[in-house]
């Protein structure tokens, strides 16, 4: 995390102190769906517990998992859901 986000390592302990405060940990029950990636398989476990949760990501292998029923979108899709939302409650 330190070197993907330009982080020092105190910096990074920082954050994950305040996560593990305001945060919940969940351990999912392993997801039905299988992505075809096995390094997935915590994403999909994790985006499978919550009905309102959204993925957003650009990894071909989960998008495809959409088609299971899988709650995954792409950015701009995602993007383009928050502003239908938005011109709903103006």
């Amino acid at each position: 995390m330190a070197a993907l986000h330009g982080m020092g390592h105190l910096e990074v302990a920082a954050v994950l102190v305040r996560m593990q405060a305001c945060g919940t940990t969940v351990v999912p029950p392993r997801a039905r769906l299988v992505p075809a990636d096995p390094n997935d398989q915590h994403v999909v476990d994790l985006a499978s517990i919550g009905a309102d949760g959204l993925l957003v990501t650009g990894d071909k292998g989960l998008l495809i998992l959409a088609s299971q029923g899988l709650n995954v979108v792409t950015a701009r899709d995602a993007v383009g859901r928050l502003h239908l939302g938005d011109a709903g409650q103006a």
